[in-house]
């Protein structure tokens, strides 16, 4: 019976040990106002990294294995022609913008030394030529290869163009819908008015 007795007398202690002790605990979490205190674990914010979406481009001429690229979204001209195996032997690089950013579905020529644009190559764009694209006979594809410049606003300079005459400067580019002096100032550099 002395041993029963003692395992009562140890269990009640036990249950009022786990009773004092939840109270102690529970009024540790009031603060002077009698409310709950809950504390949360400080959030870890862990950086989501977005991987940039591929792009493909066409690139033909002087390079050792012409053909379609896939590459990063924030690619150059550069990148591309390095892909393709590199320059050929008589690649004319002088003639192309190597840092120029590209986009998808362009096509990049690299010209052989000497070689000039012809009607058999209509792809290959002024720029690649002689190095600034003529507002008066540019193609919506050659405009197109400006930065900042897409279908709707390649074909905005055509229709204006049409429908105004030839540009006297490329300040006129203002007055052509969705044109504003960001995108001007983008390809200023690389646009000329003959």
């Amino acid at each position: 019976m002395n041993i029963r007795v003692a395992l009562n007398a140890l269990l009640v202690a036990a249950i009022a040990a786990t009773v004092i002790g939840a109270v102690v605990l529970w009024a540790g979490s009031l603060d002077s106002t009698g409310e709950i205190i809950v504390t949360l674990p400080e959030p870890t914010a862990t950086p989501i990294s977005v991987a940039p979406a591929a792009i493909k481009v066409y690139v033909s001429g002087a390079v050792a294995h012409p053909g379609v690229y896939e590459l990063g979204s924030d690619a150059r001209v550069e990148s591309a022609v390095y892909a393709a195996g590199g320059p050929a032997q008589r690649a004319n690089l002088d003639r192309i913008n190597l840092a120029r950013h590209i986009s998808d579905g362009e096509q990049i020529h690299v010209p052989f030394e000497g070689e000039l644009q012809t009607d058999s190559n209509p792809s290959m764009t002024n720029e690649s030529v002689i190095g600034k694209l003529d507002l008066n006979t540019a193609t919506i594809e050659q405009l197109q290869s400006l930065p900042g410049i897409g279908a709707v606003r390649a074909e905005a300079i055509v229709e204006h163009r049409g429908a105004n005459g030839s540009f006297e400067h490329a300040d006129d580019l203002l007055d052509v819908p969705g044109i504003g002096e960001g995108v001007l100032g983008s390809i200023r550099n690389r646009i000329e008015v003959k």
